[in-house]
């Protein structure tokens, strides 16, 4: 066997991070110790599949791996097809549920990939961080039924100062149409506003 089945080529064993090396059919040639211990895979059962089913992605229990529904938006999928046909994407968070002895969890990587700098045309290079545990997010959230501010300890917040105040994501503000629609029919229905009196002086 060659290094590249036995566990991952001698570059790869020195990155600090998971990595895959895949072909132009998008399946894993090799992967370093990092991506067998984050993946929780051996190597004799990544060689040959594709990323999903490394993973094990529960989309590909229904599909092969870019071929069902979910991998149009997968950016794992994304990322590694775009590496095979020479392009670069860095850092596409893919928000993956995964299959476990125990039920289904949901994973969060960060996903870079390019092209593999070898003489094999197509083959790509994958980096995959798993960020799953610095999403702060926790997974049950008090958030009242009416005006839906969010319970934290003894307050209350406003949903998106809450999620701001745990994550990347920002909020920009708008109307959808329902209250769009409501919103301009009460500014209509509102009296025309009084004039101030007139000075007597």
């Amino acid at each position: 066997m060659t290094s590249s089945t036995q566990g991952g080529d001698g570059w790869m064993e020195m990155l600090p991070v998971a990595a895959l090396l895949c072909d132009a059919e998008v399946r894993v040639r090799s992967l370093n110790r990092i991506a067998r211990e984050t993946l929780q895979v051996e190597t004799h059962e990544a060689v040959g599949r594709r990323p999903g089913e490394v993973i094990h992605c529960v989309a590909t229990t229904r599909a092969r791996c870019g071929e069902g529904k979910p991998c149009k938006q997968c950016h794992l999928w994304s990322a590694v097809t775009a590496a095979v046909a020479g392009e670069t994407r860095i850092h596409r968070e893919a928000v993956i549920p995964v299959v476990r002895e125990d039920g289904t969890v949901r994973r969060v990587f960060l996903c870079s990939a390019g092209p593999a700098t070898r003489s094999d045309a197509g083959a790509a290079v994958v980096v995959l961080q798993d960020i799953t545990d610095l999403q702060r997010l926790p997974g049950l959230i008090a958030i009242c039924a009416q005006c839906k501010q969010v319970r934290q300890d003894d307050e209350w917040l406003p949903l998106d100062r809450y999620v701001e105040a745990r994550s990347h994501t920002l909020f920009t503000h708008t109307l959808c149409p329902g209250c769009e629609a409501v919103y301009y029919r009460e500014l209509e229905d509102a009296p025309p506003p009084r004039a101030p009196p007139a000075d007597e002086g």
